[in-house]
């Protein structure tokens, strides 16, 4: 790369590094060492690694196998992270800050053999820190930003390759990214789907044959492993939300519950993107058209109230129920999306439509995005459908170089349009990440810190599992299912009851349970005779319905105890943490009030 066109890179990586190192210092600072992540995710996965690094077992604890990482590569890489400097809390960070160095170094490579101009590749390669919020997803500390990137590298490779470059660099490029990626995020299952697709219908037989089994050859051995150790084929999580969906139906009608801002500006992009592409084709042009009109209308909806929120209080949840009309609106377009879909692969099997370059990137883009909307998830800190805006902003720059002089100022007016939620989320995000991280180092912290003095080496139930895993040695059931396969299995085939969790008790020998009672009453509730003896509240203003936490215990000797712990627990958690101690009560008189 010559030093002009490696200018931008060098300004998108400076910005990134600066202000994700100036948070990262900042955060430390405030939590005096003991956190660096918004969220108790990142503990999931650094908790696997531990046990993985020092026992050789792979699970939340030492005591039992669980496959409860939807990311096993991040994990191992925490793993390897560990094993080279120790059991060190900013190891996930790093991994993060090089996932997200080696995303703009891919797509700074990308523009520059595009021959993309130096000034449009700084501008999108900003562009993506900001709306994409690079800064969000690193403090996450979780795999994201290693999922754009090997994602990006998927569908480029595979355009070039589908639209007739025969170069072997690009085959192992291809294989390479989807392997990974695979491994990475579920959601790439969507996009190698989609270029096995395409290479079937460009009857490239062989090479789709030999593209899926490497790309899923990863994913297989995984699952036979976790067969062999008890587990399900897949993580526990698919498990979790397999429960959800409407199945083969859900492929011609589908009513999301929700929908947010930043992946429908991704969405409604990626339809202009496969319009633009396939001007010529007048049918599939207004066909999704019609699409695009759909999910822009939703856009300008779900805006339109978010809007004064954001203006009043600084807050921008960017998303908003469908009821009504808006929600047939949205079904009917993601319908009439598919259909679009449909006739692009008929019309390239056809020859009616050319394989070119900008086909195959809008049409790999929109399948993504279809798919997502379906399975994906959309959640805290927006980092599910952060691939979503990263993709779409990301191969704007090739893309726009084939639209119509004649459309430029419609597209550009539609561009500032989708902007804007984008722009607001961004902002969001970065004023979000330091009361984020502050609330989970009280929160979640200083309940490892509780647990790891009074219950390594006991059973005990729980429904925040991250951080109390990777401190203490506790024998932790995952009474919510992400980290413990029967509870998760159970959920799955609706066996999950009260009864199931007596048997829990007896099996691994749970002594006590810090629990959120509420969220239980759907399975019939926690045991009734179970002795309340306290609880803990941290105001947490993004979520609070998971601020407050039950410490129960199973029999009476242990809620002597407990109530001990819980009294000591006052002389060195913070005063935010709101501490009481009550008389042991059983649960059912408590919840019967």
């Amino acid at each position: 790369m010559k030093a002009k066109r490696f200018l931008p890179l060098a300004v998108a990586v400076l910005v990134y590094l600066s202000v994700a190192i100036y948070y990262a210092l900042r955060l430390w600072s405030i939590t005096e060492g003991k956190n660096l992540y918004v969220i108790d995710d990142a503990y999931i996965h650094m908790a696997i690694a531990k046990n993985f690094a020092l026992h050789g077992v792979y699970g939340i604890t030492r005591y039992y196998f669980s496959n409860a990482s939807s990311s096993p590569l991040w994990t191992f890489l925490i793993s390897g992270g560990f094993k080279l400097v120790g059991l060190k809390i900013w190891v996930p960070f790093v991994l993060a800050l090089l996932s997200g160095v080696g995303a703009l170094l891919a797509l700074a490579h990308i523009y520059d053999r595009e021959k993309i101009p130096t000034g449009r590749s700084a501008v999108f390669l900003l562009a993506l820190l900001f709306l994409t919020s690079f800064w969000g997803l690193t403090f996450t500390g979780l795999e994201h930003l290693l999922q754009i990137l090997t994602m990006a590298l998927t569908v480029w490779s595979a355009a070039l390759i589908l639209s007739g470059r025969k170069e072997r660099g690009l085959y192992y490029l291809l294989y390479g990214s989807s392997s990974v990626a695979a491994v990475v995020r579920p959601e790439s299952w969507a996009l190698i789907a989609g270029v096995f697709m395409l290479f079937l219908i460009s009857r490239r037989w062989k090479e789709a044959l030999s593209y899926a089994i490497v790309s899923f050859l990863p994913v297989v051995l995984l699952g036979l492993w976790s067969k062999a150790n008890g587990n399900g084929f897949l993580p526990n999580t698919y498990y979790l939300k397999g429960t959800k969906g409407g199945g083969l139906m859900d492929l011609f009608y589908y009513t999301p519950k929700l929908t947010h801002l930043s992946a429908q500006s991704a969405l409604i992009a990626a339809f202009v993107y496969l319009t633009f592409a396939v001007w010529k084709e007048e049918t599939l042009r207004r066909i999704l058209g019609l699409a695009i009109l759909g999910f822009s209308l939703i856009l300008l909806l779900g805006l339109a109230r978010n809007l004064p929120v954001f203006l009043d209080a600084g807050v921008f949840i960017d998303r908003y129920y469908l009821k009504g009309v808006p929600s047939l609106i949205f079904s009917l377009s993601i319908l009439v999306a598919k259909l679009g879909l449909l006739l692009t692969l008929l019309s390239l099997y056809n020859g009616n439509v050319k394989w070119e370059k900008g086909v195959v990137l809008s049409f790999l883009l929109a399948v993504v995005l279809l798919a997502h909307f379906h399975r994906g998830g959309f959640g805290w800190f927006f980092r599910y459908e952060a691939y979503l805006i990263a993709l779409t902003l990301a191969f704007y720059p090739l893309l726009s170089r084939g639209f119509p002089n004649v459309r430029r100022a419609f597209i550009t007016l539609g561009w500032i349009v989708l902007l804007i939620p984008l722009l607001l989320r961004g902002l969001t995000v970065l004023k979000d990440i330091t009361p984020a991280v502050r609330i989970t180092h009280l929160k979640n912290y200083h309940l490892a810190v509780f647990v790891s003095r009074h219950f390594n080496g006991k059973g005990i139930a729980m429904d925040d599992i991250g951080y109390v895993s990777f401190l203490s040695d506790a024998k932790v059931v995952d009474f919510v299912g992400l980290g413990t396969y029967e509870v998760a299995k159970a959920i799955h085939e609706g066996r999950f009851n009260t009864d199931f969790m007596r048997y829990l008790v007896k099996k691994y020998g749970i002594e006590a349970a810090i629990l959120r009672p509420g969220w239980y009453v759907k399975y019939g509730g926690l045991p009734g005779e179970w002795l309340v003896v306290g609880t803990w509240k941290v105001e947490d203003v993004y979520y609070p319905g998971s601020n407050f936490l039950t410490f129960m215990a199973v029999d009476r000797e242990m809620a002597d105890d407990l109530q001990t712990y819980l009294e000591e627990s006052k002389g060195y958690v913070p005063p935010e943490v709101d501490v009481q101690v009550y008389p042991p009560t059983p649960l059912e008189q408590i919840m019967s009030r």
